[in-house]
C-alpha cells in the first residue's frame, strides 16, 4: 500500500474514535440533564455558551486537540435535549391544565344540576309545610250534628237532590195523567138541588146538609142499566145545568106505579123486593101521609094494562127524593135519550168523610 492510503486509513480510524467518544459523552450528559430535570433545576438557554464552529477540515487533522473538537457537539446536543425536555414538560403541563380545566368545567356544569335537583326536591317539602300550616282541621261529623242540620254531607245533598227530582217527576207525571184522564175519561161534577136526597146532597139546609157532594163520573164504554145513578144534560133551555137521576127502566121496558104504596113496577115486577114481596126502595126519601105523584099534569099509568113502554135508545129516570124531583114524570123532561147521558156516577170525592164509591142500592 502507498503512504497516502495509510494516512487515509489512519484518519478514518481517528474519526471513528472521535465518534465513539462523542457518543459516550452524550450519554453522560443526558443522564446529568435528566437528574437536573428531576430536581426541577433548569439551565437558562441564554447562559449557555455558543457552540464554536467546527472546522470540518480540522477534523481530518490528526494532530488537532481532541477536546476542542468535542466541545461544539456537546453544547448543541445539550441545548436540544433541554429544549425537548422543556417542550415535553410544557406539553404535559398544558395537558394537565386542560384536564384540570375540563374537570372544573364539568363540575361547574354538574353542580347547578345538583342544586336544581336539591331545590326541586326541597320545594314540595316547603309547600307541604305551608299547606299543612294553612289546612283547616277536619271536624268529625256526628249523627247528632246531621240531625240538627248543622252539616249536610255531600252524599246527603246528592240523595236529597235525587229524591227531589224523583218527586218532581212523579208529581208532573201524576198531574199530566190526571189532566188526560179528566179530559177524555172522567169528569168532576157537583150536585145541585134536593132531588137526590138523602143519597146525594145538594147543599139544601132544609135537609140538614150545607155542603154539596162532588162526584167523579165516566161515560167510557157505558151502557145505562136499571139502578144506575147518571148525570144528564137535558136538551131544554129551562135546564142550563146537568141533572142527576136514577135509572128506573131502559128501552122496551114497561112501567107503571102504585102511588099509594110508593111502589114502581117494571115489566110487572116491583123494582125492589124482600122475600119475593114488593117493598119500598131503601134509598128513596119517603114522606108519610103523601102520595108519590107526577108533575105538570102528566098522566102516569097505575095498572099493567096502561103501562108506559120505554122507547128504543131511551131511558126512564126519577130522583130518590120522589116528591121533590123533576124527572121523566115531568113532561119537560120525559124519556131521556141515552146520547144525553153525560156519564155514570162512580166516586164521591167530597166531603172527605164520605169519600168512596157511590153504591146504587143504599142511601
Amino acid at each position: 500500500m502507498s503512504d497516502n492510503d495509510n494516512n487515509n486509513n489512519k484518519t478514518q480510524d481517528n474519526q471513528n474514535d472521535i465518534d465513539i467518544v462523542e457518543t459516550e459523552i452524550d450519554l453522560d450528559k443526558m443522564e446529568a440533564v435528566y437528574e437536573e430535570t428531576e430536581t426541577n433545576e433548569t439551565t437558562d438557554t441564554e447562559d449557555t455558551e455558543e457552540p464554536e464552529e467546527v472546522d470540518e477540515v480540522g477534523r481530518g487533522i490528526p494532530d488537532a486537540p481532541l477536546t476542542e473538537e468535542l466541545e461544539e457537539p456537546e453544547d448543541t446536543e445539550e441545548t436540544e435535549i433541554i429544549e425537548a425536555e422543556e417542550e415535553s414538560k410544557e406539553i404535559a403541563e398544558r395537558d394537565d391544565l386542560g384536564a384540570l380545566l375540563a374537570e372544573e368545567d364539568s363540575d361547574e356544569i354538574e353542580e347547578p344540576e345538583e342544586i336544581i335537583e336539591s331545590d326541586m326536591s326541597e320545594e314540595p317539602v316547603e309547600s307541604e309545610e305551608t299547606e299543612a300550616d294553612l289546612e283547616i282541621p277536619e271536624i268529625e261529623l256526628t249523627q247528632e250534628m246531621v240531625d240538627a242540620g248543622y252539616f249536610i254531607p255531600d252524599e246527603e245533598k246528592k240523595r236529597f237532590a235525587e229524591e227531589a227530582f224523583d218527586w218532581i217527576e212523579i208529581f208532573s207525571s201524576a198531574l199530566l195523567t190526571v189532566i188526560l184522564l179528566f179530559t177524555f175519561i172522567f169528569r168532576l161534577v157537583t150536585v145541585q138541588g134536593p132531588s137526590m136526597e138523602y143519597t146525594l146532597h145538594g147543599g139544601e139546609l132544609a135537609y140538614g146538609n150545607s155542603t154539596q157532594d162532588n162526584l167523579i163520573i165516566s161515560n167510557l164504554f157505558y151502557t145505562p142499566k136499571q139502578g144506575d145513578i147518571v148525570v144528564i144534560q137535558v136538551p131544554n133551555s129551562e135546564y142550563k145545568t146537568p141533572i142527576i137521576k136514577r135509572v128506573i127502566a131502559v128501552e122496551n121496558d114497561r112501567v107503571y106505579f102504585d102511588f099509594e104504596n110508593w111502589i114502581v113496577y117494571v115489566n110487572d115486577k116491583p123494582i125492589y123486593e124482600i122475600e119475593g114481596k114488593a117493598a119500598r126502595e131503601p134509598y128513596v126519601n119517603y114522606e108519610e101521609g103523601r102520595f108519590m105523584n107526577g108533575d105538570n099534569g102528566m098522566s102516569l099509568p097505575t095498572t099493567p094494562e096502561n103501562a108506559i113502554t120505554i122507547e128504543k135508545g131511551k131511558i126512564f129516570v126519577m130522583g130518590d127524593n120522589r116528591n121533590h124531583s123533576s124527572d121523566s114524570r115531568d113532561s119537560r123532561i120525559g124519556q131521556v135519550d141515552i146520547r144525553d147521558v153525560v156519564g155514570r156516577v162512580l166516586i164521591r170525592v167530597f166531603p172527605f168523610d164520605k169519600f168512596g164509591v157511590v153504591k146504587t142500592n143504599e142511601k
